[in-house]
């Protein structure tokens, strides 16, 4: 297309300032681990209390009373222990009542430096994940020479920070070391200080110790091991710190080592709901992270070391007495009353650039949940309940300006309240009292949204009702305003080095225009508001039109039918004039309420400024990111069509990606009845990392949704992204798997306009496989298997299963003429060298009506099979990785098999996996012709303890799951059986070990 010249005004020095303040939003930043957090306490201080301690001696001399005979005797302590050198610890495992006993281990020094030791328990340092001699090295070295990016010092190792911004830990033995012990301790502990040590009472190690799990991931131990160290320094000024504090600090540790602290998403995301009253959640750990790190932000790192030192009369001072006293050291002027309220709205805005107060240096995966949502200024809100020292957040998106609300408490205490009014160029902050009607006015300014934070600052819940009175736009399920700039007008730069930063068509061309097209997404909908930066022509220096000249324009609404840029009119034109007596570089706002019957349920528009008279109008310009035109110029050639403003240049500069700056608000509701549905992609090497896909059939919003993934009780709070190719499609970018186990995908939250709660699980199985084993996964309905023969697999493997996944581009996958569930096992289209044996439950179907078919990325491939011999599942060989389902014998293509490949040519029994094992291990057999088939288990004295298998089998690859009981169901002891095969002429024999 030919290109097109505009007439535009230059100007040399007139700066554009928006002054549009948003609430605060999500901020970009590195990805949120959360630590996959297992399902367990952080460390286990807040439980090893002095009455457990009480508690637990007066249980073990009652029910141990020899081990506790000998817990009275004095450990022998050595000063001088070298690497290599054994010595007895009194560690707290599982009983076996689900509690906790003392138990007397032996550990090896396995590294030692100048300031801190390595122990390991001598029974678990093979065959631990986050223990050995070379491990052991390596946290030696992350202790004292250097720490991680991110810390506040690289060069100094976790010890030395922590000293420094910490204190000094105590030196019980005498010998200058701070010792860590790695054992297997009770289960719902990561790690733990225990205060017994610092004594000499019955079971003391009577020496400097922290105690780290041995069933932990390397990165979950180097965080554990900052954290454990601030509890023992905190015991040397502070015996009796409360938990919040106390464990706030000890995340802190992590964060100034550079460790991978707790997400503070777990607490974001229920922040509503969550109370100081200490639970052992993760959210809990997270709140009392966030506490801490906010006030260390705003007071400073030194004052972590002068909150730790404060003191009354030389006895220490905890909790919120402490915190008190340190508001007042460092001059704030506040209590912790005021702070709290403070805190809770940094949480919500997250956004220093409206105040210093309000926000983190340190980035946040999310805000805080909002509570309620109001899009009526009319509510009636009664028997709402904040949590102790918790918070509410209530939001009213629109229908606010000149709105009129009343907080009433209902019990012995009133929260506290404040308000954040958003107008036209600022925010603007108020505490309201309670009882006491409040006015959302702002003189000329309208205001357009307000959020209320109400607070509890006592040790007590508390309850209040709040109403409301203002415009009524009820049945609206969202407010939406589309915006495709940054807020912040950019400069054209033209080829020849001129810039400007406003554009119009100048004087005299009355009938042209400029459009923005804007998609609500949904169909029931209203334009509520139209914002534009604009300028007239007598507003410019330099301009020769009289000052009080008309300052107006007609708003047009228009619907594009065809690619010529054809239109037709959706609404009668509006027109629209201001008073004002400068220009201003911030947004007009054009209230289209008024015009409801016209302006509603509308598709995709173009909202179009047509010029009215001949005094020009001139927008303000913005680069968009994503590089798309959404700006159409109206009426350039006389007609009355739109042209992209990407076929127009100016000096020869292309304005290909540029846009004015018009924004369109909408009320919108989503009456859809949510439904979603989930999918993965596994990536092909690195088969642990995986991507996770919900779509749903609505618009959908990465911020209204929370995703979590719990693989075996390892849980994470997921960083969710939008797919900007499909709005109701959103993707979770990179997931790591943890473990063999269950794989749980969660999604809570709303459709992005809608108001129906959603809380789904995905449920996947996970195998990681060994190559030369082999394996079998099941789905988690039971109803599908693939048992891998060794070898089969070309390298070791996560396998995942899941069903009816739904993924870009699946819709043809998905057809409706499946007679089962589609079965998933990624990685998907690995080929497998020795096939692998499929099998699906028919649930009542023919079986000489079916097949199993396996997806090639076209068609259905319709693979050989046969019954099983219950005659409840049909069974074939798979070749590859990948869906697997039902469908209608001959309906799909045949699927070639080399037989020879999949068939075995000669008898095999293979080592049992695992092996040692407990509770239970897989015996694996191949079979190469039909024939009587046993496999038995015996004791070291040949008697039989179970058969395991005992038919007749055709030729194949097979493995039976053994579960480490006998023919009578009851579990055998620990120690060595024998597991023997005998088919035709084959007979064979192969111990195996279980360690109860």
């Amino acid at each position: 297309m030919k290109q097109k010249k505009i007439i535009y005004l230059f100007l040399f020095s007139f700066g554009i300032l928006i002054g549009q303040n948003t609430r605060a939003t999500i901020q970009s930043g590195p990805i949120d681990y959360i630590d996959t957090l297992p399902e367990r306490p952080l460390c286990a201080v807040p439980t090893l209390t002095n009455d457990f301690i009480t508690s637990h001696i007066e249980r073990m001399k009652r029910d141990y009373p020899e081990v506790y005979s000998k817990m009275q005797n004095p450990p022998i302590l050595s000063k001088t222990s070298n690497i290599g050198s054994f010595e007895k610890f009194w560690v707290m495992v599982d009983d076996e009542q689900g509690g906790q006993k003392s138990e007397e281990i032996v550990a090896e020094l396995l590294a030692k430096g100048d300031y801190t030791a390595i122990w390991a328990d001598t029974s678990k340092i093979s065959g631990s994940p986050n223990i050995s001699k070379s491990l052991a090295d390596q946290y030696i070295k992350l202790l004292e020479k250097s720490t991680p990016l991110g810390s506040r010092d690289t060069t100094k190792g976790v010890y030395q920070l922590e000293l420094e911004y910490f204190g000094s830990p105590p030196n019980k033995d005498g010998d200058g070391i701070v010792d860590f012990l790695f054992a297997d301790i009770f289960s719902g502990a990561g790690g733990y200080f225990y205060s017994l040590d610092q004594t000499n009472g019955a079971g003391s190690n009577r020496r400097d110790i922290v105690y780290i799990d041995t069933y932990a991931s390397i990165s979950y131990t180097e965080g554990t091991i900052s954290h454990e160290l601030q509890h023992l320094i905190h015991y040397n000024y502070d015996t009796n710190e409360t938990i919040h504090f106390n464990e706030g600090l000890s995340e802190m540790a992590t964060i100034v080592c550079g460790g991978g602290y707790i997400s503070h998403g777990h607490y974001l995301n229920q922040a509503d709901q969550i109370s100081w009253a200490w639970a052992g959640t993760a959210a809990d750990y997270s709140m009392a992270s966030l506490f801490v790190l906010y006030f260390v932000e705003q007071l400073g790192d030194k004052s972590i070391k002068d909150f730790i030192n404060l003191n009354a009369g030389g006895n220490p001072m905890q909790g919120w007495l402490a915190f008190n006293q340190l508001m007042t050291n460092y001059g704030t002027g506040l209590t912790y009353r005021d702070w709290l309220v403070d805190w809770y709205t940094a949480n919500y805005l997250n956004n220093k650039v409206i105040s210093p107060k309000y926000g983190y240096d340190l980035w946040m995966p999310m805000t805080a949940r909002t509570t309620a949502m109001h899009l009526s200024g009319i509510v009636d809100s009664p028997n709402n309940t904040v949590p102790i020292y918790g918070v509410n957040y209530i939001s009213y998106e629109s229908s606010t300006d000149s709105m009129e609300i009343t907080f009433t408490s209902t019990g012995s205490f009133a929260p506290k309240y404040r308000s954040l009014e958003f107008n036209d160029s600022s925010l603007v902050v108020n505490k309201l009292t309670d009882g006491t009607k409040h006015l959302l006015y702002h003189d000329s300014l309208k205001v357009n949204s307000a959020s209320f934070v109400v607070v509890s600052t006592e040790n007590t819940s508390m309850s209040y009702n709040y109403v409301s009175d203002g415009t009524d736009a009820s049945g609206w399920t969202g407010f939406e305003e589309i915006a495709y700039d940054d807020g912040e007008a950019d400069l054209f730069t033209t080829s020849d080095g001129s810039e400007f930063g406003w554009l119009g068509w100048g004087n005299d061309f009355e009938g042209r225009g400029w459009g923005m097209r804007f998609d609500p997404k949904m169909s029931v909908n209203q334009l509520v508001e139209l914002k534009v930066v604009v300028g007239f022509d007598q507003e410019f220096s330099g301009s020769g039109t009289p000052a009080n000249a008309d300052k107006d324009f007609n708003v047009h609404f228009f619907e594009i039918i065809d690619t010529l840029g054809n239109v037709k009119p959706v609404a009668d034109p509006i027109k629209w004039s201001t008073s004002r007596a400068d220009i201003t570089g911030n947004w007009s706002t054009i209230d289209l309420t008024p015009y409801k019957e016209q302006l509603s349920n509308l598709g995709e528009i173009v909202i179009t400024i047509v010029e009215d008279d001949a005094i020009g109008t001139y927008f303000a310009m913005d680069k968009n990111i994503n590089g798309k035109n959404y700006t159409y110029a109206y009426n350039y050639d006389g007609d009355q069509t739109l042209s992209s403003l990407a076929n127009f240049s100016v000096s020869g500069s292309s304005l290909a990606g540029w846009n004015y700056m018009f924004r369109a608000s909408f009320y919108i509701s989503d009456q859809t009845l949510p439904k979603l549905s989930a999918g993965y992609m596994q990536h092909s090497i690195f088969t642990d990392v995986m991507k996770i896909y919900v779509l749903g059939n609505s618009v959908m919003s990465a911020e209204n949704m929370t995703i979590t993934a719990n693989n075996a009780g390892y849980e994470s709070i997921l960083e969710t992204l939008p797919v900007a190719s499909n709005d109701s499609l959103l993707m979770v970018e990179q997931y790591k798997l943890s473990t063999s186990g269950t794989l749980d995908i969660t999604v809570r939250g709303t459709m992005r306009y809608g108001r129906s709660n959603i809380d789904t699980t995905f449920k996947y199985n996970v195998n990681y496989t060994s190559s030369n084993i082999g394996g079998e996964i099941a789905s988690r309905d039971s109803k599908y298997t693939m048992s891998i023969p060794e070898k089969s697999l070309e390298e070791d493997m996560y396998l995942v299963v899941g069903m009816d996944l739904s993924l870009p581009g699946s819709e043809k996958l998905l057809r409706s003429d499946n007679l089962s569930k589609i079965y998933t096992i990624g990685p998907v289209g690995k080929q497998l060298v020795k096939g692998a044996h499929v099998s699906i439950a028919l649930d009542g179907l023919d079986y000489n009506a079916v097949s199993i078919g396996y997806w090639d990325g076209d068609d259905w491939r319709e693979i050989k099979t046969q019954l099983s011999d219950d005659g409840l599942t049909i069974e074939g060989i798979g070749t590859h990785l990948g869906h697997y389902t039902l469908i209608s014998k001959g309906s799909g293509l045949p699927l070639a098999l080399d037989e020879e490949e999949l068939i075995p040519t000669a008898y095999s029994l293979e080592q049992n996996y695992p092996n040692p094992f407990n509770p239970e291990t897989r015996i694996f057999y191949d079979i190469p012709e039909s024939g009587h088939v046993t496999v038995a288990v015996y004791d070291l004295l040949g008697r039989e303890i179970i058969k395991l298998v005992d038919q007749i089998q055709s030729p194949g690859r097979y493995n039976i799951l053994w579960k480490g009981d006998d023919v009578f169901g009851n579990p055998v002891s620990s120690g060595i059986y024998i597991y023997q095969m005998n088919s035709g002429p084959f007979k064979h024999t192969k111990k195996m070990i279980i360690s109860r």
